[in-house]
């Protein structure tokens, strides 16, 4: 298979699905981080990386995930709308920049 086609392996799935269930998110991106030395061009597993990392909290980690996949499969609909909707989620909290003038 190309490697845009590499799937998540099954049962690194299930485990990462469980983490992500049980609001465990951190522990999530580290085992998604751990299955990406050994697949490191997964598409899908970068998405699963870009989610759990806006679930953490990590809106900048989940662009740049995001960011990678899509260099992977430019026609990722999914990996797209996630990067979408980290951006929103970057936007929405990002702190206006208050400087004054001299």
């Amino acid at each position: 298979k190309s490697a845009k086609g590499r799937a998540v392996p099954s049962a690194a799935e299930s485990d990462i699905s469980a983490l992500l269930a049980a609001g465990r998110y951190d522990e999530a991106v580290a085992a998604i981080e751990a299955a990406l030395e050994e697949a490191a061009s997964s598409a899908p597993l970068l998405n699963l990386l870009a989610v759990a990392r806006l679930l953490a909290g990590d809106p900048l980690g989940a662009i740049d995930a995001a960011r990678q996949g899509l260099v992977i499969d430019p026609t990722a609909r999914d990996i797209a709308q996630n990067l979408a909707a980290a951006q929103e989620t970057l936007r929405r909290f990002a702190v206006p920049d208050f400087r004054t003038r001299p």
